[in-house]
């Protein structure tokens, strides 16, 4: 596309070339000859000029300065109505152009989100997409929003020498959503203000407007995109020339002594005098993860007392930033307010992430209440992802949903909302199966059947209960149930427990050949706050079981003997740590009985049904699972367990070796022992759905 000026210059050019090739002067040409000719010339720029405009009107940008069309003038009311009124309903992009020396084709249109082409000398484009996809994008605008948008632009855009740039709009159809900027120098100026020792936008920093929550709000909710992650087909986009290299910062001494740093958690907290004597780094109505001297410790050998470049400057920022994140608060922006710094004293503005509103999206079965009220934080409190990601992990423990957590803005400049999305299922399942999980004296094959509750009377508990039966429903039958209940103070109680009945065939008829057992259990789980990726919790628990036989959990010769009532107290902790490629779980128990306190609990009745045990013993069970994903689907499994034991122990306590759960390829329980070491490592394929 040729700009207008462009033709124009091409039409008189072509006159006055017609007149040198003319053998007659100029003036020697009749006038109605040159009246032919002058009414040619300008039909032809008239032609050229409807051309052009036409052109233009279709394109959302154009190719210089010196015909692009400002609308920021009353006269053209597109993106200047009189009143505050609705420009777009939804603004779904915003493309910046700071290379315009080249033609950009039409399809700008078609890009949705923050897209910014030659800004080589904004050394704060991440940081800018951040804000604007958090406060601008997603949301009407308006008039008066579109002027704060263009601030905001233009202060992370200032260069550092000369005056701030200036942000056109050139006239555009905003029906799609999309908007665009076209950056251009503003005039130079040698009256321009400011001094060496004074923070200002031409040091890379930002003036502060009236309202400047709303335009440096914490960036949070936008979807991350990868690098050169295209939305549409390649071939929909504009062709876009090669943005200039960046220029890298001059490492120009601002502070030759940084004395002091002073983080403050509002505008009201900037101080303009009376600091000039502080020494170290303070905190001013800013939430510290970890605690203000964690920071210090971290911060001082770094910064205190060291000269501040532009470098150091920006490299402050980043490792604040990275602070914060490291700690669970991702949703925090770091502003350096327009400030006096002879002193050695430097002042950053922390603007950290509000919640705004829990809501909950996606759910069928589970109402939106119950899921909003397991996030503890509230209104207006600091969004700590430490508590974000405990509350998931708790509402997540029921098995027929599966939730997770997607920052979006917020209503209000400063705040973002919490959406809970859910995907759940009908809270009841019934089930049968078959396995080979027993014991020879009563057949190793099982069958089962049985049914989960996930959502029992409307309280999130779960309530399950499963048959187990030898196949000839004689030999073996079992009945066990399961009851878990998250507490409204974020713990879990669960109780479980069974009954069993055994009638193995063994060679002497006449001796007794049934026997039963009972077990009744409690655990109660308390989740711990979580570190980094590792969540964790620890668990206390108690155990009863009433037996008079072996057989259940041993190969070897099948021993009926007295009634035994066995206690003892668990206490457990249990960890997860996920990576991306890889996850590692720790589980470990410590069981303790203290002795005799009920009837058929003396050692003469644990000695009937093992030699040397006693009612009174300690023993615990540690295990470690390590899951690393390697190539096409596949993953590697590293198993480790062991029990560590101070005497002997009754069958159903001991460390069994064989099964699916231990050694593959071996029958259950092939060798029982007290104290034993396990280690495993298995080659796992891809999963294969069969249906």
């Amino acid at each position: 596309m040729i700009a207008p000026l462009s033709k124009t210059r091409t039409i008189l050019s072509f006159f006055f070339h017609l007149k040198n090739r003319l053998s007659t002067p100029l003036q020697t040409l009749s006038f109605r000859t040159f009246f032919i000719m002058a009414f040619f010339a300008k039909t032809l720029f008239f032609l050229h000029a409807a051309a052009a405009q036409e052109s233009e009107s279709q394109a959302i940008s154009g190719c210089s300065f010196s015909y692009v069309k400002s609308c920021d003038s009353s006269s053209l009311p597109l993106l200047t109505p009189r009143e505050n009124e609705l420009l777009a309903p939804l603004l779904k992009g915003l493309v910046i152009l700071g290379d315009t020396k080249n033609c950009y084709s039409s399809g700008l249109e078609k890009l949705e989100g923050f897209h910014a082409f030659g800004l080589s000398h904004c050394e704060e484009t991440e940081e800018l997409s951040a804000l604007v996809e958090k406060t601008y994008l997603n949301h009407p605008l308006d008039k008066e929003r579109l002027q704060k948008l263009k601030g905001m632009v233009s202060n992370l855009c200032s260069k550092k020498e000369g005056p701030a740039p200036v942000i056109l709009t050139p006239c555009q159809d905003l029906s799609n959503g999309i908007l665009l900027f076209i950056i251009a120098e503003a005039p130079k100026s040698d009256g321009r203000a400011g001094t060496k020792n004074r923070l200002s936008s031409t040091e890379g920093t930002m003036h502060l407007n009236e309202n400047p929550e709303a335009e440096r709000s914490p960036a949070a909710g936008h979807r991350e995109r990868k690098e050169g992650e295209i939305a549409v087909a390649d071939d929909a986009f504009p062709k876009l020339p090669s943005p200039p290299p960046s220029f890298p910062l001059q490492d120009e001494i601002m502070i030759p002594h940084l004395n002091a740093l002073v983080l403050v958690g509002s505008f009201q907290e900037i101080r303009k005098e009376g600091i000039e004597h502080l020494d170290g780094i303070f905190v001013v109505d800013v939430n510290i993860p970890g605690g203000a001297q964690k920071l210090r410790e971290e911060m001082t050998p770094l910064f205190i007392g060291k000269p501040l470049t532009q470098h150091g400057l920006q490299d402050l920022k980043k490792r604040l930033l990275a602070y914060f994140k490291s700690r669970k608060m991702p949703v925090v922006a770091i502003q350096i307010p327009q400030q006096e710094i002879t002193g050695g004293v430097l002042q950053l503005l922390v603007i950290q992430g509000k919640l705004g509103k829990v809501r909950a999206a996606g759910n069928r079965w589970t109402s939106s209440e119950r899921l909003e009220s397991y996030v503890r934080l509230k209104s207006g409190d600091d969004i700590d992802e430490n508590y974000v990601i405990s509350d998931l992990a708790f509402m997540n423990r029921n098995p027929f949903r599966r939730t997770d957590v997607i920052y979006t803005p917020g209503a209000l400049p400063g705040t973002t909302d919490i959406e809970l999305l859910t995907e759940d299922r009908r809270p009841f399942r019934l089930f049968v199966g078959a396995e080979n999980t027993g014991v020879k004296p009563t057949d190793r094959e099982r069958l089962l059947a049985g049914f989960n509750w996930g959502n029992v009377f409307g309280f999130d508990h779960v309530f399950s209960y499963q048959y187990t039966a030898s196949p000839d429903f004689h030999k073996f039958q079992a009945h066990t149930i399961q009851y878990s209940a998250p507490l409204p103070i974020r713990h879990v109680l669960v109780l479980f427990g069974g009954v069993s009945f055994v009638h193995p065939k063994i060679p002497f008829p006449k001796l007794r050949s049934h026997g039963y057992g009972v077990q009744g259990s409690l655990r109660y789980d308390i989740p711990l706050k979580p570190t980094q990726s590792y969540l964790h919790e620890l668990s206390l628990g108690f155990d009863f079981k009433r037996t008079n036989n072996t057989v259940e959990f041993s190969e070897g010769p099948v021993i009926f003997g007295n009634n035994v009532n066995l206690t003892q107290l668990v206490f457990g902790y249990n960890g997860a740590w996920e990576r991306a490629a890889s996850k590692t779980t720790l589980d470990g128990e410590l069981l303790f009985s203290p002795g005799r306190w009920l009837p058929d609990q003396a050692n003469r009745n644990f000695q009937s049904l093992r030699t040397f045990s006693k009612n009174n013993y300690i023993y615990g069970k540690l295990e470690c699972t390590h899951i690393i994903k390697i190539l096409s689907g596949c993953s590697l499994s590293l198993l480790g367990k062991g029990q560590l034991a101070n005497r002997n122990l009754l069958p159903s306590e001991e460390f069994g070796l064989g099964g699916y759960d231990s050694v593959r390829g071996y029958d259950e329980r092939e060798q029982n022992a007290d104290n034993a070491l396990l280690l495993s490592g298995e080659l796992r394929t891809p999963v294969w759905h069969l249906i």
